[in-house]
């Protein structure tokens, strides 16, 4: 239970725990975990596509066994080539928002490096997954689940707004600002790049 409970020291006492661990970033053990985490994700992508597949190539048995073959390799071919996407995904995904975070928060006064930023968010990913999947279950339970979800949702809000403060040794109403800005900036991108993926789907469409 003691060690079960020292996992947990993250979110448990976050601001305590990372000033112990900031000061030594591993960053090969840090881009490990994210790999790792994307790996698992996509694994989980890709058998419940496996199982999709399967039901759909049983659906479509009556359209001949070639049809099924290539329903159910495609389903196989899921369980390899997501968790190698998802933990490349995940390890690039996670070094670029990072570094933004990391660059935000500089120019609000911060002084800390881009490894004790990316250090930080690889230690939070274990524990944060494990409470959300005991959140979700208890979201279950009506009333008491949907306010334990809402509280949990500000509480990782407030765990990131910690990382930010300690990493880059700001206040937290600064790294609440560098927060918010960076969350905006990433949706802005990610908007920008969706509708330019749209305006060359629809440019080919158009053209053929």
């Amino acid at each position: 239970m003691t060690d079960i409970m020292e996992y947990f020291q993250i979110i448990l006492k976050p601001e305590e725990t990372m000033q112990r661990i900031v000061k030594k970033p591993d960053m090969k053990a840090a881009d490990q975990a994210f790999l790792i985490y994307g790996g698992i994700i996509g694994l989980i992508f890709g058998v419940v596509v496996a199982l999709f597949a399967s039901i759909v190539s049983a659906i479509a048995s009556v359209a001949g066994e070639g049809v099924v073959a290539l329903i159910a390799g495609l389903g196989f071919l899921a369980i390899i080539i997501f968790p190698i996407v998802f933990a490349i995904v995940s390890l690039v995904g996670s070094k670029i928002s990072y570094w933004i975070f990391y660059k935000v928060t500089a120019l609000l006064g911060g002084k800390g490096t881009y490894d004790q930023n990316f250090w930080l968010g690889s230690q939070l990913i274990w524990p944060i997954l494990f409470a959300q999947i005991i959140v979700w279950i208890l979201g279950f339970v009506p009333l008491i689940g949907f306010l334990i979800s809402i509280i949990w949702a500000f509480y990782t809000i407030y765990l990131f707004v910690v990382l930010l403060s300690v990493a880059n040794k700001v206040s937290k109403l600064r790294a609440l600002a560098a927060w918010i800005l960076t969350v905006v900036l990433l949706i802005v991108v990610v908007i920008i790049l969706a509708m330019v993926l749209a305006s060359v789907i629809f440019a080919g469409v158009a053209y053929n």
